[in-house]
Parts: structure tokens; sequence; C-alpha cells
């Protein structure tokens, strides 16, 4: 930052800094970078725009998203379609209204880890593993994932919508 200000670049470059995963180091016993729980899905990702307002966002947003803001940033077109969703629009008027609000995760599996699929939203996190199990979060009263409420019939409406989703996701 300090060189682009001296080469007076800073007040028209857009500086990103993300990181390809967390990493778990025994919570919900798990060790290593694949768990499908906040520590390994909740990276740092900052996006400096000198033409945007200094705030923290607070939207679901995947790495996925990062081709196609920096080519509607650019005014670039890209020639395949992507995963992810432009946050340009987020970023430059924190308008988030075009955007998912939901983000689909999965692990393919090794001999250590079964396969896994997530679908999180900002209030819940969905996770289905290949062995059958579910998991469903509460993230606005359970941020940490301590507890599993995916047999609890008070989110029963809330599994389904999101069950349905995740359907979808994997299936495309």
């Amino acid at each position: 930052m300090d060189a682009l200000e001296a080469r007076g670049d800073l007040d028209h470059t857009i500086v990103v800094f993300l990181s390809d995963n967390g990493y778990s180091f025994g919570e919900h016993r798990w060790v290593k970078k694949t768990c499908p729980y906040e520590e390994c899905t909740h990276v740092p990702f900052l996006i400096r725009y000198p033409l945007a307002e200094r705030r923290v966002e607070q939207h679901v947003v995947s790495a996925a998203d990062l081709a196609p803001t920096i080519a509607d940033i650019a005014g670039v077109q890209l020639p395949w379609t992507t995963d992810g969703s432009s946050l340009a629009t987020l970023i430059r008027d924190g308008d988030a209204s075009g955007l998912p609000d939901d983000v689909y995760e999965e692990w393919v599996g090794d001999r250590q880890i079964p396969q896994w699929w997530e679908i999180r939203t900002q209030d819940f996190a969905l996770i289905e593993l290949v062995t059958g199990e579910r998991e469903l979060y509460d993230l606005r009263v359970d941020p940490l994932q301590l507890s599993n409420v995916a047999d609890d019939p008070a989110y029963a409406a809330e599994i389904a919508r999101l069950e349905s989703e995740l359907e979808l996701q994997r299936s495309s």
C-alpha cells in the first residue's frame, strides 16, 4: 500500500486480499482445512476500492465471486459462465439486491474425511455428509456451531428450504 501511494497509484488501484481457506486446529474434532464449520469456511476477504466508502459488509460471499467482480469493475465481459456473482454493486453502493442469499460449499472427500455439502446463509449453515448425517446450525444464536438443531421440529421449514437449495446446487 505504501509503494502504491508513493508511486501515486493508490487512488486508482483496486486491492484484493483473501485467503484460500481457514484451518481447524481441533475445533469440532476436525484438524486441517477441510471442515464445513466457521473455522474453515470463514476467511478474510478484503477489497479496497478507491471509489467506495469504507465499511464492513456482512453479506455471505464466496471466493468464486472474485473473477466476476474483477471483470465487472474492469468493464470486461467474461467469455465463460462462472459459479460466482459480481460483487461490484455491493462494493460500490452497499447494494446486495442482485446477489444470492447463500453460498454452496463442498468437500469431495478423502480417506480421512467423508464427502460433505453445505449451504450457508447469513443465519444458517446446513451440512450434509455422504454418511447420511445432517447438521443445521442457527448462526444467529449459535455462531460457534456447537448445537446441531437438525432434529428440532421448530426448524423444519428452514431445513426444507435449505435442503431444496442444497439439492439444486449439487445437481448443477
